[in-house]
């Protein structure tokens, strides 16, 4: 699916939120903006925090992580990648 979008911030809470990332996983934006990242981890997964440790350390992330759906089964976009955005 393109133009799944979740925008994270560096401490790991969701701060952006695309219509494809609401389609793929049933969340609208008002229920998961604000809302720690790993609560859109499938058990077991990476913890969101460390994803943003690695995005800062190296500027980028790149991996492939199972997604908790809305109605709690998996989901697997396939492989995800964050890049930290400098100020």
């Amino acid at each position: 699916m393109e133009g799944v979008v979740a925008g994270l911030d560096l401490q790991g809470v969701v701060v952006g939120w695309s219509p494809a990332a609401e389609r793929l996983l049933g969340y609208s934006a008002r229920e998961i903006l604000n809302q720690p990242a790993s609560a859109l981890l499938a058990e077991g997964e990476v913890q969101a925090v460390d994803m943003a440790a690695q995005c800062r350390a190296q500027g980028s992330w790149r991996g492939t992580v199972a997604l908790r759906h809305h109605d709690g089964s998996t989901a697997r976009p396939g492989r995800s990648h964050g890049r930290h955005g400098r100020a």
